[in-house]
């Protein structure tokens, strides 16, 4: 009866041959070290000729933190018919994005909520990338350092003894454990080019796939890019009023404190507080604090040259102290 319900579903299903081979078992061979590595050598040999027109792919990340389960996902290509590649990861590794193109630069996305304030008090509200001009880069050896490209990652860490599983319908597995006890397969299609690898461990699991021929990759728009300089200047002026309340009143403690209870004398708050005010600048990198004169001590004031707003402290010399009030 076993037999013939075997028989009727095969038939069914339209397949021709005898039930038994459609079950036909996987040849499992053990592999010693040095014999591993040679089978993932002559892998990595198949697969570099199917990234010559560019491939893709993405790995899925499960993370185990604290006991908790986390997620993620990073997706990659390259391109190099346009000289393009890109980067993104998403999920529990945070939002991380990286373009290239070879011959002009680098787009890498904001990691910090300030950056995305700073663009967008600037008038850039879509920015999301900082464009870094680079005229000499080289799109292989951007891929090298940012993308797992299949044939370096399959021989990254190879010499180690396991097990080769040729499946009845071409697709060959290559298993084994590394020095730490991860286990590790890698999958490769009829023609022995590595399509996807695993990577088990009791808190991070890894799973790649990638995909061979042209890419289709659009790099950030204009409206979606700021450039360095800025990118830096957004961020010395963000939340500018409270960088010149907080010069102010740092001026008038370092004012007191070198005048050691003593009477402030005007010409040492004008010295000492210009100093503190340089220092500051100089953190900023840009200068966004102007220290002028006034009766009794100065004024410390800044103008954002994006927004137009301004702001002003006075720190004045009062007998044993230095005080430090909004102008």
């Amino acid at each position: 009866m076993f037999r013939a319900l075997l028989a009727t579903a095969s038939l069914a299903a339209g397949v021709l041959t005898a039930p038994g081979a459609a079950f036909a078992a996987d040849t499992v061979t053990q592999l010693t070290a040095a014999e591993m590595s040679a089978a993932l050598k002559g892998v990595s040999g198949t697969t570099a000729p199917a990234e010559l027109p560019g491939y893709g792919g993405d790995v899925q990340i499960s993370l185990t933190i604290d006991g908790q389960n986390q997620k993620g996902t990073a997706k990659f290509g390259t391109d190099p018919v346009h000289g393009l590649g890109y980067l993104t990861v998403t999920g529990a590794l945070g939002g991380i994005g990286s373009y290239a193109q070879a011959g002009k630069g680098q787009w890498h996305q904001f990691t910090l909520p300030t950056e995305r304030a700073a663009v967008a008090m600037a008038g850039h509200p879509a920015a999301r990338y900082l464009f870094v001009p680079d005229p000499k880069l080289k799109l292989d050896a951007w891929t090298a350092e940012n993308l797992p490209g299949p044939s370096s990652v399959v021989t990254q860490d190879s010499l180690h003894a396991g097990t080769k599983t040729v499946h009845d319908d071409g697709t060959t597995d290559y298993a084994y454990a590394d020095d730490e006890k991860v286990a590790i397969t890698f999958s490769t299609d009829t023609h022995g080019v590595l399509v996807s690898a695993k990577i088990a461990d009791p808190d991070v699991n890894e799973t790649f796939a990638w995909s061979y021929g042209p890419q289709t990759i659009t790099l950030p728009t204009s409206a979606q890019t700021v450039g360095q300089w800025l990118l830096n200047r957004a961020i010395a002026y963000l939340d500018m009023a409270g960088k010149v309340k907080r010069a102010a009143t740092g001026s008038a403690a370092i004012v007191e404190s070198k005048s050691r209870k003593k009477t402030v004398k005007v010409a040492n708050l004008r010295s000492w507080t210009r100093a503190e005010v340089k220092s500051i600048n100089s953190t900023f990198g840009v200068n966004v604090l102007v220290v002028a004169d006034v009766k009794g001590g100065v004024r410390i004031s800044a103008t954002n040259p994006f927004t137009k707003a301004t702001a002003a402290w006075t720190v004045k010399a009062s007998g044993k102290h230095a005080v430090a009030r909004k102008a």
